[in-house]
């Protein structure tokens, strides 16, 4: 491996004498669409990525973005009843997030000025995950979790396609010389295949929720501390949809070299 690093090095370094690096730091508002809004809510991201501008295509901009998000943390108070009639109530909390890893393109409209627009194409993978921390109940006799921490995740492709416009800081900062800093804004949609996550949007809902989206239930195994006797109960749905997102973006960007 050292040897092949050895190797790579004079190709990055002819790589990055020839580009001008970027990197940009976001925060991002996607809005979910269709069947999505049914079932999350708005998803809140901070986002970094990393862009290379080559000398002989000023114009064009290509790179890696990664995008860390959440769309709900709610604690639900759930009352279980199990088959030998023992019941138990607890406290579950639900964190459910998103990751985003997309290779982007971007291309300039103007190459000069203090408001550039551009347009730009990304596809990857987006990733939802749903932690559900369920704690011991309180009364030492009733059924415990038979795990505290549970994860539901699945993955599917994405990709997507906007415009935004990068403003120069010296257009605000009179006294900065430095082209280094630029502010930018952006408006995308995103689209994807199919992903399953939990519904935590309606979970005060669930025990009449007539999704009609072929929802499956998520169930945690108890253990019955007497017996040892092992249960599940249900916690939440499991519903399937189309990644359909319009995302707006606010950062900075900083230019190197």
């Amino acid at each position: 491996m050292k040897r092949i690093l050895i190797l790579l090095l004079p190709v990055f370094t002819g790589i990055i004498s020839y580009s001008q690096i970027q990197t940009g730091y976001s925060y991002s508002m996607a809005i979910p669409v269709g069947r999505l809004a049914e079932n999350i809510n708005l998803t809140h991201s901070a986002v970094f990525d990393v862009l290379y501008k080559f000398h002989s295509a000023p114009k064009l901009r290509t790179g890696v973005q990664f995008g860390w998000g959440t769309y709900a943390h709610k604690k639900e108070d759930q009352h279980y009843v199990f088959r030998d009639g023992s019941t138990t109530d607890v406290k579950v909390n639900f964190s459910s997030n998103v990751f985003n890893g997309h290779l982007v393109a971007a291309y300039d409209l103007l190459s000069k000025g203090g408001l550039i627009p551009y347009v730009t194409v990304k596809t990857g993978v987006s990733k939802f995950y749903t932690k559900i921390y369920i704690p011991d109940p309180n009364e030492s006799g009733n059924c415990r979790p038979l795990e505290n921490k549970n994860v539901f995740k699945d993955a599917t492709w994405s990709a997507g396609g906007g415009a935004g416009a990068r403003m120069n800081a010296n257009s605000i900062f009179k006294k900065s010389k430095s082209n280094r800093l630029w502010f930018d804004f952006s408006v995308n949609y995103l689209t994807g295949g199919n992903v399953e996550y939990l519904n935590v949007k309606h979970l005060e809902h669930e025990h009449t929720d007539g999704t009609g989206q072929n929802a499956k239930d998520f169930n945690v195994r108890f253990v019955n501390v007497t017996t040892n006797e092992l249960h599940e109960h249900h916690v939440s749905k499991v519903l399937n949809s189309r990644i359909n997102q319009i995302d707006m973006k606010v950062g900075a960007v900083l230019s190197f070299n």
